[in-house]
This record gives structure tokens, sequence and C-alpha cells, in this order.
């Protein structure tokens, strides 16, 4: 399947539709690049799958369930903290691009509700799935980089979260 803007604008409005309003279940983390998001809706189990594959980035619904590691990574752990319980308010992609933002509102240590944003890049060996709160601001990511020459942006916790720079073309 082709990763160019009609095909991934169609994805993510029938993402909208599938899985926006859904109660996050479970978070987990099969493999070194992928996150899979269960998702409870109209009484209906999803699994949101977003990859981060080098030569294959994804994001899709699926039904394959894969085993887990016995010890959850730091990145799951931190999804885990800050979105379990939490509601999908919607699905949107960003600058036009190959990025896609779900919007998550979930209650933190306090009760407090908090706005975070899953954004899923899938640009090829550039791909990376980040968490950030409601200021823009990166609480963690699938694969940090300080400033990459290449990106001509830093993906690391606590730092502004910038689209990538866009092409002249």
């Amino acid at each position: 399947m082709p990763n160019d803007f009609i095909t991934l604008n169609a994805l993510s409005k029938e993402l909208e539709s599938a899985v926006s309003g859904g109660k996050i279940d479970k978070i987990s983390m099969p493999e070194a690049d992928e996150i899979n998001i269960h998702i409870r809706k109209g009484g209906e189990n999803l699994i949101l799958a977003l990859s981060a594959n080098a030569q294959n980035p994804r994001i899709h619904l699926t039904t394959v369930r894969k085993t887990n590691p016995l010890t959850a990574p730091a990145f799951c752990m931190r999804l885990r903290k800050c979105l379990s319980g939490g509601v999908i308010n919607g699905v949107s992609m960003l600058g036009n691009d190959r990025i896609f933002n779900f919007s998550v509102t979930a209650r933190n240590e306090l009760r407090d509700e908090v706005i975070y944003s899953v954004i899923a890049e899938t640009m090829g060996r550039y791909s990376n799935i980040l968490l950030v709160n409601s200021n823009g601001i990166i609480k963690d990511t699938l694969k940090q980089a300080s400033f990459d020459t290449a990106t001509k942006r830093c993906l690391l916790p606590s730092v502004k979260y910038e689209l990538p720079p866009r092409n002249k073309i």
C-alpha cells in the first residue's frame, strides 16, 4: 500500500470513525518498534497497531494478538502510565504529511484531566512514535534523537515538538 497523501488521508478518516470515543484498555509493545493499543468502543474490542519499523512503517487496526515480552520497555510503561483508561478524542494528520496525531484525554495521578497526543511519524527510516502533552512538550519517544543533521530537529523528552522541515518541492 502506498504512503501517499491520498491514501493516508483516507486512513486517518477511517481510523477517526473507528476509534474516536473509544476507551484505552491496555497498551503493549510486542516488538521493539511496535505499539499495540487495545481499545474498547461500542461493545467491541479493537487493537490499534502503530509501527515505526524503518522498512515498513504502518498504522492499522488488527485482530492479531502478539505475545509480549516479560518486562515491558520504558516507553511502553510511560504510555501505560499516561494513557491507560483514557478516551481517544480524534485522529488527524499533521501538516499534510505522513504524521498521525491521536488525541487522548486521560487522568493523571491527581485525577485531573490531561490531554495527550500520541504522534506516529511514518516516514521510512525516520519513523517514530512520540507522546506529547497539551503544551507541545515531548514526554517520551520510541526512538530518541539529539539534534540530527538529517531531520534538523531534536526528539528528546522535555523538548518542544516540532514538525519535520518541509521540502521546498
